[in-house]
């Protein structure tokens, strides 16, 4: 059980015990999405998604944590209204911080995966594909055809073309 959480950064904090932000995918935008790491924290919500109803129903609280960012793209406006840019400014005005778990509590011991395995009755589940391993990078380049098996074959021994147990695809 994680301790007790008195600021915005604890909970942030417990949430990372549960669920390893540093597991999420790279392009997952995971932890404090919104809000003051210093703020205190009294009240919580959970939510699977920050829907308009959530967000009125935040003014009483000091943070919200959310399976799905509210955030997923770069966002180039803050403004009122029915867009998720529009909800990230209510929850800023309401000073509630948003909190995003998402790919993390996914491949997390006794997360989203495991719990729909045992909902499922699956017994003994593993992971089947490769769990996030941090930023990659897609590499494309041409070759003459004469040295592309080189070329590949020096990618692959750099690590490039691992899924899941298959080595060296490309």
């Amino acid at each position: 059980m994680p301790a007790a959480m008195n600021t915005v950064a604890e909970l942030v904090a417990a949430v990372d015990t549960l669920a390893p932000l540093g597991k999420a995918a790279s392009w997952d935008p995971v932890g404090l999405q919104l809000g003051d790491p210093h703020a205190p924290v009294r009240r919580v919500g959970v939510c699977h998604e920050v829907t308009q109803g959530v967000v009125d129903g935040s003014a009483e609280l000091d943070a919200v944590v959310t399976y799905h960012p509210l955030l997923f793209r770069p966002t180039i406006r803050i403004v009122a209204g029915p867009s998720p840019a529009g909800r990230a400014l209510a929850l800023i005005e309401h000073r509630t911080a948003l909190v995003v778990v998402h790919t993390a509590l996914d491949v997390a011991p006794g997360g989203t995966a495991d719990a729909l395995a045992d909902a499922l009755g699956i017994s003994d589940p593993a992971p089947f594909g490769p769990l996030p391993a941090g930023d990659a990078v897609k590499v494309v380049t041409f070759v003459p055809a004469e040295h592309a098996e080189d070329v590949r074959a020096a990618l692959a021994q750099a690590g490039a073309g691992q899924i899941g147990a298959y080595r060296a695809c490309s």
